[in-house]
């Protein structure tokens, strides 16, 4: 999940989040991990320019996920 309370402001439009998932094993991470991104993508319009890895075990990964917002990726420049 999206830590809120960790997102830092970035010149011009860049945003710096934490985001930390979990799961059973490593296919079931890797799942929720890309879930997460595509949850960014689609409900904040936002696309992940970087990343660095924190944490990362068989079952957890936290990372730092450096996004910007997707110009004109709103719904109605979809239709």
């Amino acid at each position: 999940m999206v830590a809120e309370s960790s997102c830092r402001q970035q010149p011009p439009h860049s945003i710096i989040l934490e985001v930390d998932r979990r799961g059973f094993d490593r296919e079931t991470l890797l799942v929720n991990w890309l879930n997460e991104i595509l949850y960014l993508q689609e409900t904040r319009d936002e696309g992940i320019t970087d990343s660095e890895i924190l944490e990362i075990s068989d079952v957890h990964l936290k990372a730092r996920l450096h996004v910007e917002r997707i110009v004109g990726a709103g719904v109605s420049s979809r239709l």
